[in-house]
């Protein structure tokens, strides 16, 4: 997780980058600035449908990747929309649905990790086989093909049915405002604030308010006296998107065979991570249940990922705890050493953050961004101490 956006990793060609991991694309994307980077071949093709964002913009340019490698898988002549936004965790473009639909999709953002399962024989084996506790949450999904690609079904606001999908490409849920206001819910409502504007692919950006919201049930889970963003936009697809905050706070599995998601609750807020903990009623467990001692991570990078998975959800104190411990395990990882610092520099513990940063860079000298983040932190300190900035020389 970086923030609220999850980054996996890939290869163009032989170059290793970063992707968000973006269940609600239609298709996978590429920034202009990477495509140009790599020297990709562009081109539009009038066959395809151009990919179209929350925010109304549209991109319709192609690009070829000649291999595009997944973990150890190789896929030839991929192509990529062209025309992400840009990333400020320097990710390359969005992983979206054209490479997920053949498999069925596991999202553990409170461990950092996420899975593409080729079932067989499972149409009729529990969905959520992680846990014995029982019941899970259950939907049923619409049917999902190569022109509905994103997982979706039916959940109620106040009581009200509503359409929702799941994008882990949002960073957070945000109700459309033609559903607020069947709901009750206007800008004009008593408790609701302005939320800024949000960005999203080709450009465009829409208003968003922050809304009081009395009960929102999705898979016979109910979360009570939440708040949740609405924005300005207009979809026939969807009312609602439920964002990477939703999937922080639930271990999700979308079984294409069996036609429905299965989830279980972690803990923590549902949707405003940054508030006080709105625990859902049944059937999910409370806080802490959904994860048994023995689901302890098994190794250091396993801690590294669930410490930022923490520090995502404002769990500061078991995020520390994990990184730190990470750390010991395995004092050689400098990416280790790095969540460790960004943590430490959130928290207000500069000098903790610069020599974890130090130890960084001395493992992986060209660890570019641990370099920025020491260079963005010593800005700070000068700004705030007046301390002296050490010479820069060419």
């Amino acid at each position: 997780m970086e923030g609220l956006q999850p980054v996996v990793a890939a290869k163009i060609n032989d170059a290793d980058v970063r992707f968000v991991l973006d269940s609600g694309a239609y298709y996978s994307a590429l920034t202009e600035t990477a495509a140009l980077q790599y020297k990709l071949p562009m081109h539009s093709d009038p066959s395809v449908i151009p990919e179209v964002g929350l925010t109304g913009g549209r991109i319709s340019t192609l690009a070829t990747v000649q291999t595009f490698t997944l973990g150890t898988y190789p896929l030839h002549n991929l192509k990529f929309f062209v025309g992400a936004p840009p990333f400020v965790n320097g990710s390359v473009g969005l992983f979206g649905q054209n490479l997920m639909l053949p498999f069925d999709e596991e999202f553990d953002f409170a461990h950092g990790e996420f899975q593409l399962i080729l079932p067989k024989d499972c149409k009729s084996a529990p969905g959520a086989y992680w846990t014995k506790l029982d019941p899970v949450g259950m939907m049923d999904l619409e049917t999902i093909s190569s022109r509905n690609p994103t997982p979706g079904g039916t959940a109620y606001i106040n009581g009200v049915k509503i359409h929702v999908k799941f994008d882990t490409g949002s960073p957070f849920s945000i109700l459309s405002m033609a559903a607020a206001k069947r709901a009750g819910i206007t800008p004009q409502s008593v408790g609701v604030k302005p939320n800024g504007e949000l960005g999203g692919v080709g450009g465009g950006v829409v208003r968003q308010w922050l809304a009081p919201l009395a009960t929102f049930s999705i898979g016979g889970e109910t979360v009570k006296n939440t708040q949740v963003a609405i924005g300005e936009f207009r979809s026939y697809a969807f009312d609602m998107l439920l964002g990477a905050d939703f999937f922080l706070s639930h271990h999700v599995y979308v079984s294409k065979a069996q036609r429905k998601l299965f989830f279980t609750y972690n803990g923590g807020a549902v949707f405003k991570l940054d508030a006080a903990p709105t625990s859902p009623q049944s059937p999910a467990p409370s806080p802490g249940e959904s994860a048994p001692a023995s689901d302890e991570p098994p190794d250091a990078a396993a801690l590294m990922r669930r410490g930022v998975a923490f520090a995502a959800r404002k769990d500061f104190d078991h995020a520390l705890s994990d990184l730190n411990r990470a750390c010991e395990l395995a004092p050689s990882q400098p990416e280790n050493f790095y969540e460790l610092a960004r943590v430490q520099a959130d928290r207000g513990k500069p000098d903790m953050a610069l020599k974890n940063l130090d130890r960084a860079i001395q493992l992986k000298p060209d660890y570019v961004d641990a370099l920025l983040a020491r260079v963005r932190l010593r800005v700070k300190r000068h700004l705030e101490v007046g301390n002296d900035l050490p010479t820069l020389e060419k």
